[in-house]
């Protein structure tokens, strides 16, 4: 999984990793599993690599690079966000009946009787005529002489 923030006011290293852990998207894992991480900030911004990695977590690779006004940083290489995954199938085992009844609410028919009417008026005017072949026609098909 990866992470990747663009940020235009992030001038300080508690301010980028408030964004990091509180953001929209899945939060980071505890296990402080991580491959990269590439951060460009800007000039006056006063952010330290150091920090970042001891929150985050040791990686293998970093990249620090300098841009003219915004802070852009990603990480890769975390974990998968199972913590929010298992919160959603919580979520979804407590509220298996309603979800399974709001499913089958769709597809099932509450009438009593269906007011459809003209189906059945065209499928009576449409039914097929059954042909009457006698003997003789059936093997007249075959004797031709």
């Amino acid at each position: 999984m990866a992470k990747y923030l663009h940020l235009q006011s992030a001038n300080s290293t508690s301010s980028l990793l408030e964004t990091v852990k509180k953001n929209v998207f899945a939060p980071l894992e505890c296990d402080s599993v991580i491959k990269y991480i590439g951060i460009s900030t800007s000039v006056q911004d006063d952010i330290h690599i150091s920090a970042i990695i001891q929150e985050v977590g040791t990686c293998l690779d970093v990249y620090h690079g300098i841009t003219p006004e915004d802070t852009v940083a990603i990480f890769c290489g975390l974990t998968f966000p199972y913590s929010i995954l298992d919160k959603f199938k919580k979520v979804i085992e407590d509220n298996q009946e309603a979800i399974t009844k709001s499913l089958t609410s769709t597809s099932e028919t509450k009438l009593s009787s269906g007011v459809n009417f003209l189906v059945d008026v065209q499928k009576a005017a449409t039914a097929p005529q059954e042909e009457k072949n006698e003997v003789s026609d059936v093997f007249a098909k075959f004797m031709k002489k």
